[in-house]
């Protein structure tokens, strides 16, 4: 077949089936290309060769093959050796092969994907799996038969030989009471509802099916039906659970309704090999399975239904399916894992979506691809049989397949034992044949007679006289060829298996070639005459190759394979298929054009406006004017925004000229328009932007412009008009272009002077398409618009307001889901201002598109006292801990606060005044009393003084953190076991364990996490895209009804924008974002869990995020992200890697930027994208104490300076030391009472060196609820 090598097409009961499996594999083409010396580029086979998953196969045989429920990988397991083989379906291959010390039973994932694995042995020993391998290993009473896992309770099922169902508690990690199936003598199968509900599903002995509620324990009481012999397989039935399946040992498949005790439906094999496999597909379809054939069907009371039967050379050992799809995967008693698509089952998933082409492809063919099952071979009743001379003995055997209520029979094997039976039996081979030639009679009238003369191919005229030209002559008649025109090989045949042809000379190079006119006429078409022309050199393969000298490069070359790839060029296409390449490329541009044009009209075929924002990039630039070019009868605004509507564009420009007033302008518009001066000359002197035009253009640079963006020239503030000549202009014109290309690629080349280009401005305007690029691809999947109009609601509480514009981007929707048990109330976000409620959408018209219908999510979650694991310290003991703290002198007070000391308290009070203290102990610090009374007497100048004096104070420990990291000063007065008894020692940051809900704070109970955030996004995305009403969409004008925005005043001067929400996105979370710095804000200082502010897309928030780098390899509970990440006191200028910042926030679903400012919002400080929420990533704080050799000798040393006395050496002893030089050691003991100790290391110390101890803890971010519009003082404990 022409698709590819290894894909056989087969039809099964009028169904296609698709064996992906059926070619050989690649280690069989490097083999024999080995042994036949040929290299595989010229392997055509080869070339066309399919491999699904690479590398899919064992050595031996698999036995085993499952799907993780996230659908990233497909495990198997197999002999010989033993070993388990896992495949990334997004990498199309192996992923990590691991050995088993005893052959598998059985395996299933503990998780969505592969890093939780349990593994049942032949040997009774269930092995777990992690990560990064073999994690623990034990063994259960008897031999198990299969495993199954309950995520709701942790609890593993082990199906045992006996009739006792072991149970193990994962999350204890102990072996719980096993249920007892009663009346049975042992159990072989078992499978719990995959609904979720506690029902447990087992058969075994003597045909019994029974179902126990695994609620009640040991002493459930289960009940259930008979099956017709001894049960190997049982399923639920998908998503009900209302019908349960089950295979015996007999070949038979037994469907029962739960709710009546009588079979369904029932199905015999007619294999007499038992049912090892019953699983149930989409669409009521059940799969079962033997070790002969995979059979789909459908039961039913009345008439099952077969959809298709797949059989298998080898015995099959296991059956898996990809959920919703056509894949289907069978473990067999051989190395290559069978592979199957059927698309009457479903559509090929995702990572393999190329299936569907493919197999279109091949339905398009010829049928001579298709290969049937049953072309060779015999239909035959068990009564034909017992007539064969005896051949019901055959029953059972692999020489009889069983089919409906006959067996299907090899023809060869039939007709042996017709000759062998009796003569008057009767011979199907004979009957065959006279019903073909009856069927050839009856349609012999109907075809159409063949014509008495064929007609010939016409003559190229003009070619043939040429060719018989007087200098065609002269060759003809040329002695040297006379041999050649003698020769009866080369007469013309007139008339050739009943047609007619014609020949003549062609002349190439110096040799004459006879050719026919049909061959020359294909050889036209196909090019086959290049293959004429006389080479010089030979092309045979018996060309002398002399053997090369031996070079450096040969030293090498049996240490690795080179492999080669080969590439299809220019000349392997012909002229046809390059004229449909290039149709095909034509097309393509001409449909994404006018999809663009549909994404800016609407979807439903509405046509709004075309948003244009007007940027000035220089100060001087007279706006008045330039809004008089196209706005005649409207006149400039300083107190509002400027809106102008020509011709179906809406020209936006706002009075102010800031950098978030800008920003905000072209968030929801579609073109952008540059604004420059053009009555100055621009050279390398005098740019094309001021200082405050080159930040708004880098921060829209970093937050994304629109997909079309024009340059226009006006004259400036001081003149008012064109000052310059005309070849002055030009100049000016030109470098203004060079600007603008330069800074801004999206731009179109020409530059338009303003107001001698107005019409053909506006033109210009009109033409474009006005979609979204690459650089705000992000609002796509968003509904937005600029508010055309707003105002109070009339006859409504103070907060609701009604704003009207036109919808851009997706559309709005008021509701989220369509049932009351999984609908929420839809919220949309003013930028600027925060997040309201959508109660309404209206018409132009006042008709009414879409309500809300239910309540709207909770930001977070409700505090519940008991949810945590100790008490927090009253109000009455925190106050008594202030009023000691006042008491103490003023020497001492200050010690306190620096040095992070608890004096007078308690030791209760120390524990729980921990992470505060312990943070201001590290990083802040205190004036003194002189210092408060002097703010006192002049508050002013003070704070002035003390913010200067702050900022200089951190700009030294930025630099100083830079040079020496993590390094600080163990303190005299205090003993280190107390200052720094929230850290610990961890052997290495990246692989060291940390469980990630130990001693969680308080804000974390009251805040949402995900189980996987990608997917939450994905289904929010898709939810909410199918909920938006046609009315709603792109291209409409309607007025949007909201409310909770009590007590706001709204600024006129700047665009209002309003966007829509997904679901959860009103929630609290811990949300990550991933940042550069800018170069220009070198100098600003940036320090964990001060202020900034950030806009994240369309929300603008201020935030405290804790600024973290990324261990990379440390895995991750995010899908991606990773498990830990090193928390960083400043956020450093020119860092290697980006850098994570943490904060509380309202969820924000990806893809959106992230633009850092400085509190005031005037300096941008830090660029990047959001990353996502993942509460659980641990951030590690890191600090590390140093201590000097006193005296070495070899690998020993005495360290000072560390510690200052031996009970904190004995407390610390053993934490592992490193040195800068790379050494590793440990403490051994304590030398005296001053902090000198003895330490030994891994290698020579030299009297150079550094000794260090590096410390741990986790770091949280800072609660500040006015990120999601609460009060600062709102504490989490608040309800």
């Amino acid at each position: 077949m022409a698709a590819a090598t290894g894909l056989v097409k087969s039809i099964h009961s009028d169904v296609a089936v698709y064996d992906l499996a059926a070619g050989k594999s690649t280690p069989q083409f490097m083999e024999e290309a080995r042994k036949t010396n040929k290299s595989l580029r010229y392997d055509s086979e080869y070339r066309r060769r399919l491999e699904l998953l690479q590398d899919f196969e064992f050595p031996t045989t698999s036995t085993t093959v499952r799907v993780s429920p996230d659908g990233s990988c497909i495990l198997a397991t197999g002999v010989y050796p033993p070993e388990i083989r896992l495949y990334e379906t997004a990498e199309l291959g192996l992923k990590c092969a691991r050995r088993l010390d005893q052959e598998a039973i059985d395996a299933i994932f503990l998780g969505d994907d592969y890093k939780k694995l349990a593994i049942l042995g032949s040997d009774r020993t269930i092995e777990f799996h992690a990560q990064y391998g073999k994690h623990h290993t034990l063994r259960v009473p008897k031999f198990g038969r299969n495993l199954q896992y309950d995520r709701n309770t942790c609890l593993l099922y082990v199906t045992s030989s006996t009739n006792e169902i072991y149970r193990l508690d994962l999350e204890e990690g102990i072996f719980a009471a096993p249920l007892l199936a009663r009346n049975m003598d042992f159990v072989n199968a078992s499978a719990l509802a995959p609904n979720g509900a506690p029902l447990l599903l087992f058969g075994g002995s003597d045909g019994q099916v029974q179902i126990m509620d695994t609620r009640e324990g040991p002493s459930a009481v289960a009940s259930g039906v008979q099956a017709p012999a001894e049960v190997r397989s049982v399923a639920w039935s998908l998503p009900d659970c209302l019908q349960v399946a089950a295979g015996d040992i007999s070949g038979r498949v037994t469907v029962w309704d739960i709710r009546s005790s009588r079979p369904l439906a029932e199905r015999d094999h007619r294999n007499g090999v038992p049912v090892h496999t019953v699983q149930w597909h989409s669409r009521g379809v059940l799969c079962s399975s033997d070790s002969r054939t995979i059979t789909f069907w459908k039961p039913d009371a009345h008439r099952s239904e077969i959809v298709t039967s797949i059989p298998s050379k080898t015995a099959i050992n296991s059956v898996a399916l990809w959920p919703g799809s056509g894949i289907i995967f069978a473990a067999r008693d051989e190395p290559r894992i069978g592979t199957y698509f059927v698309p009457e089952l479903g559509v090929a998933p995702e990572w393999c979506g190329f299936l569907d082409g493919l197999t279109e492809e091949m339905e398009e063919t010829t049928t001579g691809a298709v290969t049937s099952v049953y072309d060779d071979y015999v239909f035959v009743t068990k009564k034909d049989l017992q007539q064969l001379s005896g051949a019901d003995s055959l029953i059972g055997t692999s020489l009889l397949k069983a089919y409906m209520h006959g067996y299907w029979m090899d023809r060869r094997l039939h007709d042996k034992l017709v000759k062998l039976s009796d003569s008057s039996t009767f011979s199907l081979a004979e009957h065959e044949k006279e019903r073909i030639q009856e069927a050839v009679d009856a349609k012999r009238p109907m075809r159409r007679p063949a014509p008495k003369q064929v007609a010939k191919p016409k003559v190229n005229a003009r070619l043939l006289e040429k060719a018989t030209s007087e200098s065609a002559k002269q060759v003809l008649e040329d002695d040297r060829f006379a041999k050649l025109f003698s020769n009866k090989d080369f007469e013309i045949e007139e008339v050739r298996e009943g047609k007619g042809g014609f020949g003549f000379f062609v002349r190439c190079a110096f040799t004459v070639y006879f050719v026919r006119g049909d061959v020359f006429s294909r050889g036209l078409k196909l090019g086959l005459l290049s293959s004429m022309v006389h080479q010089h050199k030979s092309s045979s393969g018996l060309r002398q190759t002399n053997k090369p000298h031996s070079s450096k490069k040969v030293l090498g070359k049996g240490r690795r394979t080179p492999v080669k790839v080969t590439k299809v060029g220019s000349k392997d296409i012909s002229k046809q298929d390059r004229r449909n390449q290039a149709r095909q490329l034509r097309d393509n541009r001409r449909q994404s054009i006018i999809a663009k044009r549909r994404v800016a009209q609407g979807k439903e075929g509405a046509k709004g406006p075309l948003n244009v924002a007007l940027i000035a990039f220089h100060g001087d630039v007279d706006m008045r004017r330039v809004w008089g070019c196209f706005a005649n009868e409207m006149v400039w605004k300083e107190d509002g925004v400027n809106v102008a509507d020509v011709g179906g564009v809406r020209i936006i420009a706002s009075p102010l000229r800031t950098i978030h007033s800008c920003l905000d302008t072209v968030l929801a518009s579609d073109v952008m328009v540059g604004v420059f001066v053009c009555d100055r000359l621009c050279d390398h002197e005098h740019s094309a932007f001021d200082d405050l035009g080159y930040d708004i253009l880098t921060n829209l640079k970093m937050n994304g412009m629109p997909g079309e963006v024009i340059g226009v020239t006006a004259p400036s503030k001081n003149t008012g008009g064109d000052l310059l000549s005309g070849r002055q202009l030009d100049l000016s014109l030109k470098t203004v272009q060079r600007y603008l290309r330069s800074e801004l690629p999206r731009a179109q080349g020409k530059v338009y002077n303003l107001p001698k280009d107005s019409d053909t401005f506006v033109k210009g305007l009109q033409a474009c398409v006005g979609t979204n690029d690459e650089g705000m691809k992000w609002r796509e999947e968003r509904g937005y618009m600029i508010v055309d109009r707003i105002e109070p609601e009339a006859g409504q509480p103070s907060g609701h307001w009604a704003v009207s514009g036109w919808v851009k981007g997706m559309g709005f929707a008021c509701n989220y889901g369509e049932t009351p048990e999984d609908g929420e109330g839809a919220c949309v976000h003013i930028t600027g201002y925060g997040d309201a409620v959508l109660e309404g959408i209206t018409g132009s018209a006042g008709e009414l598109i879409d309500r809300r219908l239910y309540d709207v999510a909770q930001r977070l979650r409700p505090y519940d006292p008991s949810d945590e694991e100790q008490t927090w310290p009253t109000e009455e003991e925190l106050n008594e801990a202030s009023r000691r703290m006042i008491k103490m002198p003023q020497g001492v007070k200050g010690l306190v606060h620096l040095f992070g000391g608890h004096a007078g308290l308690s030791e209760f009070e120390v524990a729980w005044l921990g992470e505060e203290a312990d943070e201001e102990g590290d990083d802040q610090m205190m004036l003194d009393d002189n210092e408060v009374v002097a703010a006192a007497a002049d508050g002013k100048t003070t704070e002035q003084q003390v913010e200067a004096k702050h900022s200089i104070e951190m700009e030294m420990r930025s630099k100083e953190e830079m040079d020496f990291p993590d390094e600080v000063d163990t303190p005299c007065d205090k003993p280190a076991r107390q200052r720094f008894q929230k850290y610990r020692g961890m052997q290495s940051l990246r692989t060291s364990a940390w469980d990630p809900y130990e001693s969680l704070p308080t804000e974390y109970s009251r805040i949402w996490e995900f189980e996987s955030f990608q997917a939450t996004a994905k289904a929010a995305k898709t939810e909410y895209k199918n909920g938006i009403k046609a009315e709603a969409k792109a291209g409409h004008y309607v007025t949007l009804h909201i409310s909770g925005m009590e007590g706001l005043s709204f600024d006129n001067r700047v665009p209002l924008v309003v966007s829509s929400l997904f679901r959860h996105e009103t929630r609290v979370t811990v949300m990550h974002a991933s940042l550069s710095r800018t170069p220009e804000t070198d100098d600003v200082v940036m320090k964990s869990k001060e202020l900034v502010l950030l806009r994240c897309g369309f929300r603008s928030l201020p935030a405290r995020p804790t600024y973290a780098s990324n261990i990379r390899g440390s895995g991750g509970p995010g899908g991606g992200a990773d498990e830990k990440g090193r928390m960083l006191r400043f956020f450093q200028p020119n860092a290697k890697s980006t850098t994570l910042a943490c904060f509380y926030a309202p969820v924000m679903f990806p893809p959106a930027p992230c633009l850092m400012y400085t509190p005031d919002g005037q300096r941008l400080t830090a660029w990047g994208s959001i990353e996502g929420s993942f509460p659980a990533k641990v951030l590690i704080k890191r600090i590390v104490l140093t201590g000097y050799p006193y005296r070495a000798h070899k690998s020993r040393s005495v360290v000072r300076f560390m510690f200052f006395n031996p009970d904190d050496i004995n407390w610390f002893k053993p934490v592992e030391l490193q040195s800068k030089k790379g050494l590793r050691g440990h403490i051994t003991e304590a030398l005296g009472t001053h902090g000198y100790m003895k330490c030994r290391f891994n290698g020579q110390v030299t009297q150079d060196d550094t000794i260090m101890m590096p410390l741990y803890k986790r770091a949280f971010p800072k609660w500040y609820p006015p990120a999601w519009g609460m009060a600062d003082t709102y504490k989490p404990t608040d309800q």
